[in-house]
């Protein structure tokens, strides 16, 4: 009998390891509809506006790719600002479970595989909830709730445009420690994201001006038009 090429049993053996990580991914996806003030998703809230508009102004439109993004991204390298932002909210929840971060090609094609395939199993609204629930925004602040409460004392739900849009602004520039302490602090508590970003300029120049011009960007577009759920 003709043994089976080595080859083929270790395709196998990868295609049931993605198997396994996509259930696992599409497991934790789902239970985040039952988490947070966000239950029942709105897309028209403020808060999840200023997040696509920065993210990913077609997440809703594609399905786990965008090459629009990748063409962006490119534009901003060759305006000095950065190679950045062409991961799509899919990617980026697929980042997040496997915590995989490592700059690698291997890894950005595997993330796109893994977010392409988890949309054939989730919604759209399953996958933006995991995102705005499970999102790094700065020290001690995982998550759209904690981060709105820690800053404004508001639910993400509740806050205004202006709110929304320096919070989302956070995603691509976590709250530094130094800021985070210094809100902490009643008489230091802000009630604008201008006093954030003022207060800021004390610890951490760079990053007020660098997360100043994101909040201004998101103000200036929150308004442009978004395609909302096909499902």
């Amino acid at each position: 009998m003709r043994e089976q090429p080595a080859v083929s049993f270790s395709i196998k053996r990868r295609l049931i390891r993605l198997e396994r990580e996509l259930q696992s991914m599409e497991t934790k996806v789902k239970n985040a509809k039952s988490s947070g003030s966000l239950y029942g998703i709105d897309s028209k809230l403020p808060i999840v506006k200023a997040v696509l508009v920065l993210e990913d102004r077609s997440f809703f439109r594609h399905y786990g790719f965008d090459w629009k993004s990748i063409f962006r991204a490119i534009k901003r390298f060759f305006k000095g600002r950065g190679f950045g932002g062409a991961s799509t909210i899919d990617q980026q929840v697929v980042r997040i479970i496997s915590e995989r971060y490592e700059r690698t090609i291997s890894r950005k094609l595997k993330e796109t595989i893994k977010a392409v395939l988890l949309n054939a199993r989730v919604s759209k609204q399953c996958i933006l909830l995991y995102y705005l629930n499970n999102s790094y925004f700065g020290y001690r602040l995982v998550g759209v709730e904690a981060t709105s409460k820690h800053i404004f004392g508001s639910a993400a739900r509740e806050l205004d445009r202006d709110q929304a849009c320096f919070v989302a602004s956070l995603l691509p520039l976590p709250l530094p420690k130094k800021v985070y302490v210094s809100l902490l602090s009643d008489c230091a508590k802000p009630v604008t994201p201008e006093e954030v970003i003022s207060i800021s300029q004390k610890f951490s120049p760079r990053w007020a001006d660098r997360v100043n011009y994101r909040y201004r960007h998101a103000r200036a577009s929150i308004d442009r038009k978004i395609e909302y759920p096909r499902d």
